[in-house]
């Protein structure tokens, strides 16, 4: 999921991408934990996109 979210996001897919990346943040969250490394990365992908959209 986090690998295609990038991918939507490089191809211009931002909207689905946030979409997408923000199912893979509560999934990360629910199966890893909040303190994961992956975790920690999505979330942090996920606030430079939402920020990015605010502009």
């Amino acid at each position: 999921m986090n690998n295609l979210a990038h991918t939507w996001q490089r191809m211009g897919m931002v909207l689905e991408a946030t979409q997408l990346m923000r199912e893979c943040v509560r999934l990360r969250q629910h199966k890893l934990g909040l303190n994961h490394s992956h975790t920690k990365a999505s979330i942090s992908t996920l606030d430079d996109w939402v920020s990015q959209l605010q502009i």
